[in-house]
Parts: structure tokens; C-alpha cells; sequence
């Protein structure tokens, strides 16, 4: 489905299959809230993988995310069809505690803990309509704090709410500067992703020499750290040389790169890349140096 809103293309997801067997899970069990993390890898191929959800945990034995019917809507009675049931749900009011600052450092701590080229692209909310209704302001107050640091870079937050009376899911994008209620929809589809992932596994050795002196660590800190600056600097200004002896694209990606080459059959292809760096000491020790590169 090509969607568009005011002549812009919507932002498009593709979440793993398992990500919705999870959310069926949650029905089947009867869960009334939950909340927790979107981890995937942004803007791969002009759309986002989903691959995994991560539930955030209690703390001092409160849940992240807790709400409560209070009222309005009668009791479905006997025999009540599903539709009915929740339209009823849809009908009550909710109180409802979201501790969105443990959601916010449970986020910094999976970001931290993630390989890379992954990253935290926002949160889910598992729970009825009315409910989501009444968090939407404290939701848009997470959504900034993760757009200001725990998201991956340059990337609108995602917010994706699941009903737990209806199933239904609605994913928008939002980093907190205008209401949610207004925020741009997200097109989600579920379908394999996580066997678009590539795995890359890299060495570099780096021939230094510091002193060592036991009376004065800091200097050794320093003279440490501005080796591996000017060495960073070094790979960033770089080029890669492949196997065909062609030289990719620097904004490629790396999964386009690999299809190229050919799996030859192998069930883990492995191509050896060549990296083209320049001199050891044409590289200044201070300064902004060369601008980094995909691959």
C-alpha cells in the first residue's frame, strides 16, 4: 500500500513475524497493560526493521505501565460477542500510572547493551483504547526524552499501540514537539526481516608506541586516547576495496553490498574487504578530520 498524507510518503515499518505472535500471546493470556521497547535497525532500504520487542520490567515490584477500568461502559452480558465486548471496553475510563522515566532508563540501558546497527527505535503500549487515550501527553513526553539521546540517530521515535480488547495496531511517529494526536500514522507490515541482517565481523591492528610510567597514569590515558582518535579518523577517511576489486558506494548499505558479491553456495559466505586507509601520520592528531562513512 502506497500511503500518503499532505503529498508525503508515510513512513513505513516491516516488523518480524514474531513480533505479533508475541502481542497474541499477550491477548490469549488476558494481559491488561504492558510497556516496553521497538529494537530493530532504522532506515534500511527506506523503511525500518522491527525485529524484536523487549518488555520493561518492574521496578521495586510495580509494573511500568498499570490501568484501571473505572467506570462507565456496562458489563458485557452472557453470551456477548466479541465486537460488543469491545465496544464496551472502548467505552469505560481508565486511570492509569505509566512510570515513563523507568520506561526512559530502561531504554538508555538496551541501547547500551545492543550490538551494532541496532538501536531502540521507540515504544509499544499494550492496553485498551481508553486507556491510551488518557497517557497520549505522557507518552509524548517519552517519545522526546528518547528523541533526545536513546533513539537511533536522526530518527523520529516510533510509537506503536496495540489493543488489547480489539487487537488492532496503530503505529505513528513522535519526538514529542507536536500532540500525538496529530502525529504522523506509520505503515506497519509484518513479514521475515531478520534474515536481512548480516553479520559483520572486523579486525584492525594498530602498531603504537606509548611509554609507561607508573608515576603518571593520566598522561598514558591521554597519549592512549589520542591514538585511537587519529586512528578512528584514519578508518573514517578510508575506502573499501571488494574481492571483484570494485569500490562501493560509501552510503551503501552493508546487506546490498554482500547480495553483490554472491553467497557461492556457502551457508555463512564469507568475503574477505580490503581496507584502503591513508599513511600512518597523514593524519592529524587534532582537528575534525575526514567525515565517516557507511558500509
Amino acid at each position: 500500500r502506497n500511503l500518503r498524507e499532505q503529498g508525503d510518503m508515510v513512513r513505513s515499518c516491516q516488523a518480524e513475524e514474531e513480533v505479533e505472535a508475541y502481542f497474541d500471546a499477550l491477548l490469549r493470556s488476558r494481559v491488561p497493560a504492558e510497556v516496553g521497547l521497538l529494537v530493530g535497525k532504522p532506515s534500511v532500504r527506506s523503511r525500518d526493521l522491527l525485529f524484536s520487542v523487549i518488555r520493561t520490567p518492574e521496578q521495586d515490584g510495580a509494573a511500568a505501565v498499570e490501568c484501571t477500568a473505572t467506570g462507565a461502559a456496562p458489563a458485557p452480558s452472557k453470551g456477548t460477542k466479541g465486537k460488543s465486548a469491545a465496544g464496551a471496553a472502548a467505552g469505560a475510563s481508565y486511570v492509569v500510572q505509566l512510570d515513563s522515566a523507568w520506561v526512559a532508563e530502561h531504554a538508555v540501558q538496551v541501547a547500551r547493551m545492543l550490538p551494532g546497527g541496532l538501536a531502540v527505535l521507540g515504544v509499544y503500549v499494550f492496553c485498551p483504547d481508553g486507556a491510551y487515550q488518557s497517557m497520549l501527553d505522557q507518552l509524548s513526553q517519552l517519545l522526546a526524552q528518547l528523541a533526545g539521546g536513546t533513539a537511533a540517530a536522526g530518527a523520529t521515535p516510533l510509537l506503536l499501540h496495540v489493543d488489547s480488547a480489539t487487537r488492532k495496531m496503530a503505529a505513528r511517529e513522535g519526538d514529542g514537539a507536536s500532540p500525538l494526536r496529530t502525529a504522523k500514522p506509520v505503515e506497519l507490515k509484518f513479514s521475515p526481516c531478520v534474515n536481512q541482517l548480516v553479520c559483520l565481523t572486523a579486525c584492525h591492528y594498530v602498531d603504537v608506541s606509548l611509554p609507561v610510567s607508573s608515576s603518571d597514569s593520566q598522561q598514558l590515558k591521554e597519549r592512549l586516547n589520542m591514538a585511537v582518535a587519529v586512528e578512528t579518523r584514519r578508518i573514517r577517511q578510508s575506502l573499501m576495496l571488494l574481492p571483484d576489486g570494485s569500490l562501493p558506494d560509501g552510503a551503501a548499505a552493508v546487506m546490498d553490498v554482500a547480495a553483490a558479491l554472491g553467497a557461492a553456495g556457502a551457508v555463512l559466505p564469507t568475503h574477505a574487504i580490503t581496507l584502503l586507509a591513508p599513511l600512518p601520520g597523514s593524519v592529524p592528531a587534532r582537528g575534525a578530520g575526514g567525515s565517516g562513512s557507511g558500509g
